[in-house]
């Protein structure tokens, strides 16, 4: 395809004119992908709690990065779970690179609570564990959960497979397990 032609496809353009952004602002960039990631797996009306995990994981730049994730979220075309999953490496080695301070609990996570579920209970599980109050709060600054409502919290897709690993569930990796049916719905 040429790039008359390319130019022409406003819906092609505008895809490749995002993904030229990501690839040159590699920063914000994977923010906007994590951002972009948890808008598609957002499933409430009341944005508060959305606003609230950006506000942690992305301190001052979040309505930025909120803005720039619903733009991308909304670019015609492909559809965005498959734009999002060609990055889902480097979203693995974005938040996997926050969870050294919090090893223990991502482990304690996968290990034990079934990589997510209702706040409240995950709250309790931790407390019960050892771990201070504030390890939900370090866990989603991080990116390592996410809200999927104002009272459930869930491990993203893309970490799945190297919290197992750290958690020593490496039998699942490698019989092609269904990770979905390993994350708890309420």
């Amino acid at each position: 395809m040429g790039l008359h032609a390319i130019l022409r496809d406003n819906a092609l353009f505008k895809t490749l004119l995002a993904l030229v952004i990501i690839v040159v602002n590699e920063q914000i960039s994977i923010d906007v992908l994590e951002g972009a990631y948890q808008l598609i797996n957002y499933d409430a009306e009341d944005e508060e709690t959305l606003i609230r995990d950006f506000n942690l994981r992305y301190g001052d730049r979040y309505m930025d990065v909120l803005k720039r994730a619903r733009e991308f979220v909304s670019l015609p075309g492909e559809d965005v779970s498959s734009k999002i999953r060609r990055f889902y490496e480097l979203l693995a080695d974005h938040s996997m690179g926050k969870v050294r301070g919090f090893g223990n609990a991502a482990y304690a996570l996968v290990k034990y609570m079934g990589l997510g579920g209702d706040e409240g209970v995950l709250r309790v599980q931790f407390r019960l564990m050892g771990f201070n109050e504030d390890v939900i709060t370090e866990l989603v600054r991080a990116g390592i959960l996410m809200h999927r409502n104002k009272d459930v919290l869930f491990v993203p897709e893309y970490l799945i497979p190297r919290l197992l690993e750290m958690g020593g569930v490496v039998s699942v990796l490698t019989s092609g397990g269904n990770w979905a049916a390993l994350i708890p719905l309420s």
